[in-house]
């Protein structure tokens, strides 16, 4: 009996240790934890970073999403304030919602790199829906959720081209 006790205290101590290790891995090992992936030139995918912005919106240069619209396999954002185009990036969580209409969540950011931004500046972005909607799905039967990464303000495209603010 005694014998029987033993080994399983073993055991269980081997599991815990087992358990132990396994815990405290660093994030290079978790498959989750990764890179930005640049999906087009002002496009990229990371939930970790998405998940960041979401979270941490605090900046000196607040843009306002205006306006959103879709044409073909493209997005049309109109804000007021900013700098340059290229000085905006949309971030991806790289999940697609899939509800009854399936759905896609970006966050864009302003990054004042140049410091040229001017907060009455009225700007047109676009990004190619193509890399987040892959091929065979048209993306006039998503909408689009898109985050304000400078202020608290979320505007949703609809499929059927209505735009609201949340």
């Amino acid at each position: 009996m005694k014998s029987h006790l033993r080994t399983a205290f073993v055991i269980s101590i081997l599991f815990t240790g087992a358990l132990a290790s396994i815990s405290c891995q660093t994030e290079d090992h978790v498959p989750f934890a990764k890179e930005p992936k640049l999906l087009e030139e002002n496009l990229l995918e990371s939930s970790e970073l998405f998940s960041n912005l979401v979270n941490s919106r605090l900046t000196d240069h607040v843009f306002v999403i205006e306006d959103i619209q879709r044409f073909d396999n493209f997005l049309s954002v109109q804000v007021t304030g900013g700098g340059s185009e290229s000085s905006f990036q949309f971030i991806w969580d790289g999940k697609i919602q899939e509800s009854s209409p399936e759905g896609i969540q970006l966050v864009l950011i302003y990054d004042n790199e140049n410091n040229d931004f001017e907060k009455d500046k009225e700007l047109e972005l676009t990004v190619s829906l193509q890399k987040i909607v892959g091929d065979g799905r048209d993306p006039a039967n998503f909408y689009f959720s898109i985050v304000n990464g400078s202020q608290n303000q979320r505007t949703v495209l609809d499929p059927d081209g209505t735009v609201s603010n949340k």
